[in-house]
C-alpha cells in the first residue's frame, strides 16, 4: 500500500500539540482508490454518509492514533517528528463496500 508522510520541525513545547499530519488542514480529505472508490476522512465525530471516517475511527487522518510517530531528532531546541500514515486493506474494503 501507498505511504504518505509529513514531516514537521517544531520547537520541542509544540510537539505534544501535534494530533495529524500538517497536509490534513482540517478540510474533509477525500481518498481515491483506483479511480472509482473513494472515502472522505472528516476532523469531527458527527455521523456522515457512508463510505467515510470520522474522529472516532483510528483510520482518520485526523485521528493521532492513525499514524506512527517517530522522533527523528530529539535535541535541546529542536525535536523533528515523522508522522507514519500507511494505508491498509482495510482503508480499500471501506471505500469499496461502505
Amino acid at each position: 500500500m501507498k505511504q504518505r508522510k509529513s514531516t514537521c520541525h517544531l520547537p520541542e513545547e509544540l510537539v505534544p500539540a501535534i494530533n495529524y499530519a500538517k497536509f490534513a488542514d482540517g478540510n474533509p480529505v477525500i481518498v481515491i482508490f483506483n479511480d472509482t472508490d473513494s472515502i472522505t476522512h472528516y476532523n469531527d465525530t458527527l455521523g456522515h454518509p457512508s463510505k467515510s471516517y470520522n474522529l472516532n475511527s483510528e483510520r482518520c487522518f485526523y485521528n493521532k492514533a492513525s499514524y506512527q510517530k517517530d522522533i527523528v531528532n530529539n535535541s535541546k531546541h529542536l525535536r523533528t517528528v515523522t508522522l507514519n500514515y500507511s494505508f491498509k486493506q482495510q482503508d480499500y474494503l471501506d471505500a469499496k463496500n461502505k
